[in-house]
């Protein structure tokens, strides 16, 4: 019984850092998504937009249009909220 523990727990600990590393920040998404795809094609929370302009590289901020994509992104996901917003009033 205590080494079935023991395997268990060992497991657990080997599968811990494998899905922590799984999980990524959303900022770093919509860098992906405009990495992939050339602008940004899925939708996130406002906060993404803004953390992801922030952390872009300087070379990718200064010659490549991505603040501009994200920031336009930014603007049409706050615009489709808006008006779901409205519609709901």
């Amino acid at each position: 019984m205590k080494g079935l523990i023991v395997t268990a727990l060992a497991a657990a600990a080997v599968a811990l850092p494998a899905n922590a590393a799984a999980a990524v920040p959303c900022w770093k998404a919509v860098q992906n998504d405009w990495y992939a795809h050339g602008r940004v094609v899925k939708r996130y929370k406002l906060a993404c937009y803004t953390l992801a302009i922030k952390n872009l590289p300087a070379d990718v901020a200064t010659y490549g249009g991505a603040a501009h994509d994200i920031r336009r992104a930014y603007l049409a996901e706050k615009a489709r909220l808006a008006r779901l917003h409205k519609k709901k009033h």
